[in-house]
């Protein structure tokens, strides 16, 4: 960052989508509006000349009550202060979760531009995380990337072999059927990096090994099951009777 920034002054702006939180959590009109609200704090009163005279002044008159802005007016603002701001200070966004914002791929399609068009601006740079969306890989395709199932694939992969190995029953299955040292693998592809994903299914097939489950059928069970964790606990929420799903909705809540 340092050769980067050249000595100027490294305005550090971030947000996080949150699928579960309200509409300012996971939406491009909250990510704009954070990055707005951001921007005054780490400007001070530098950020009055930036921002549009009409909405400087509507908001000093409001006295208190909301003052609604359009998400074309927050794109406008956003741009009118970058374009002014980076010729003196750099800019570095980090935008995580890109993949929990609410809406269709339309929403979806509208964040990956505006992140492109973050990353035009001179003197701006930006560090975003989602899972391998289309729209996402498709619009930075040609950016540097890190994959954290590449990183921490061998993580993964002791955990898998440490837990597997210290269930008894798994190894009697190993001694009778040997392919089934193939679920290390199986299970550590499918992770795709996430700890949680594997730790969950991990205890799911030990209930299977528990109650009798043959290695093929261990196999398909892993085949089965989404990689993603959101639809694994939509899985799972489905599973549950209908009179007990309220009271599962709360234990969901709490967990995530």
């Amino acid at each position: 960052m340092v050769p980067w920034a050249e000595g100027l002054t490294v305005l550090r702006l971030r947000y996080y989508f949150w699928g579960p939180g309200n509409t300012l959590q996971h939406s491009l009109e909250g990510l704009m509006r954070t990055l707005l609200h951001q921007l005054y704090q780490q400007l001070d009163n530098r950020f009055v000349q930036y921002v549009p005279h009409h909405k400087w002044t509507s908001a000093q008159t409001s006295r208190g009550t909301t003052l609604k802005w359009t998400v074309s007016e927050l794109r406008e603002s956003l741009r009118i202060i970058l374009s002014y701001v980076s010729r003196s200070c750099r800019v570095l966004f980090i935008l995580d979760g890109l993949d929990e914002i609410d809406g269709d791929e339309d929403s979806r399609d509208d964040l990956a531009q505006f992140v492109q068009e973050l990353a035009r601006w001179h003197g701006v740079k930006l560090i975003v995380s989602s899972r391998r969306w289309t729209v996402f890989q498709d619009a930075f395709a040609t950016c540097p990337q890190l994959r954290l199932e590449d990183l921490n694939y061998q993580d993964i992969r002791l955990f898998v072999e440490g837990q597997l190995q210290s269930n008894a029953r798994y190894q009697q299955m190993v001694a009778h059927e040997p392919r089934a040292v193939h679920l290390v693998a199986q299970l550590t592809s499918k992770a795709e990096g996430v700890f949680l994903w594997v730790r969950l299914i991990i205890k799911e097939l030990f209930r299977g090994i528990r109650d009798g489950d043959t290695y093929a059928m261990l196999e398909y069970r892993v085949q089965s099951l989404p990689s993603d964790l959101s639809q694994y606990f939509a899985q799972l929420f489905d599973s549950i009777e209908p009179r007990h799903r309220r009271e599962a909705c709360i234990f969901f809540q709490i967990a995530l």
